[in-house]
């Protein structure tokens, strides 16, 4: 993929990202934060397919592997971002008054330090394993994510 396109697939990825962001609490207030967030992961999961089928073989899809991998980095945006958004206020309705700071805190610890970790495992599983491995475990660990969100109320 050349430098300009793969740019290109970065940056619609993070715009898709900011909408998801924007338009989460509407969606939410529509569908319910259950269905919202299990929907993501799936969507997201889902979306990740024509990844799998890119690396194995390119020439089963129609058109360029860049458009699909750009649309792939566009829905996972934004279902991550309306995701993320969605459940914000959770640790608040949840969480004794207390212990929201400590809860908030401990998320966001996690959230944002598995992110260099995970791109360091995808790599290394990529690197020994193959890319097409290394994307049918991440469609799983997609896939997976509704799992918890089962236990949710549909607030």
């Amino acid at each position: 993929m050349a430098p300009a396109v793969f740019a290109g697939v970065g940056g619609l990825g993070a715009v898709a990202g900011v909408l998801g962001a924007a338009s989460a609490s509407r969606i939410t207030a529509r569908r319910g934060l259950r269905t919202v967030r299990i929907a993501a992961a799936l969507t997201t999961g889902v979306g990740v397919v024509p990844l799998v089928i890119i690396l194995a073989d390119s020439s089963v899809l129609p058109g360029p592997a860049a458009l699909w991998v750009g649309t792939l980095c566009a829905l996972s945006g934004f279902c991550t971002s309306v995701s993320a958004v969605a459940g914000a206020d959770l640790i608040a309705r949840l969480c004794p008054p207390e212990r929201i700071g400590a809860v908030a805190g401990a998320q966001r610890t996690v959230t944002m330090g598995i992110m260099p970790v995970s791109a360091l495992l995808f790599g290394l599983l990529g690197a020994l394993l193959g890319t097409t491995i290394a994307a049918v475990a991440w469609f799983a660990l997609a896939i997976a994510a509704a799992a918890p969100c089962l236990r949710l109320q549909n607030l």
